[in-house]
């Protein structure tokens, strides 16, 4: 089997609308991966495919308890992300500039990521359950993009900085074995813990050092 990291980022469930905005932001346009959210006064398209039970159309008040989706997020370019671009042409026997589609602000895709919104925690792990919280579940199709996700500080830095701007309570980057606590209640850490299924005090013992 191969590396499955991923960031955990979980907010207030009152700011899970801004959220999917601000992923909007970074995302990719592909008609093909489309959702409707469909809002009390209006309907807005997220550039996100909703798959398997999801589906392409959702309504606000759909209780989960998760949603599913597919979607490429741009990030800035930095060492991790060009090598990984490397990498990518010459598996596919390309240079790296042929299918290199920067977007106005120097941003670039990696390709496809899976994303998670988790309502219901318990869907998640009842260890992690909060009812005040959300958590966004952004997962890997692989080992190459999994140390990607490590290795890339552009990619981390736009997480932190949704987390910033979305009201996010704590963030964290799962890597199997161990997990590190990047984001806590307004500030940016690098704490290690056992593992990405801890709640919430629990986190918060490892980050003040009670642990």
């Amino acid at each position: 089997m191969g590396l499955d990291f991923g960031y955990l980022l979980f907010f207030k469930r009152s700011a899970r609308f801004d959220v999917l905005e601000g992923l909007a932001e970074i995302a990719d346009f592909d008609i093909t991966r489309q959702t409707a959210l469909i809002l009390p006064d209006q309907v807005k398209v997220l550039p996100f495919e909703g798959w398997l039970d999801t589906g392409r159309q959702i309504a606000w008040d759909d209780p989960g308890p998760k949603w599913d989706f597919m979607t490429v997020l741009r990030f800035e370019l930095d060492e991790a992300i060009v090598d990984y671009l490397d990498r990518l042409a010459s598996y596919r026997n390309k240079q790296r500039d042929e299918g290199l589609k920067l977007d106005n602000y120097g941003r670039v895709g990696i390709g496809i990521i899976y994303l998670s919104v988790y309502f219901d925690m318990q869907a998640f792990t009842e260890s992690a359950y909060d009812p005040d919280l959300v958590l966004f579940h952004f997962d890997t199709p692989g080992t190459t993009m999994s140390i990607l996700f490590v290795e890339s500080k552009s990619i981390r830095q736009a997480f932190i900085a949704l987390l910033e701007t979305c009201q996010g309570v704590y963030g964290i980057l799962d890597k199997e074995n161990e997990a590190e606590v990047i984001w806590f209640k307004g500030q940016e850490v690098s704490v290690t813990v056992p593992h990405a299924y801890l709640s919430l005090p629990e986190i918060e013992a490892y980050v003040m050092g009670e642990r």
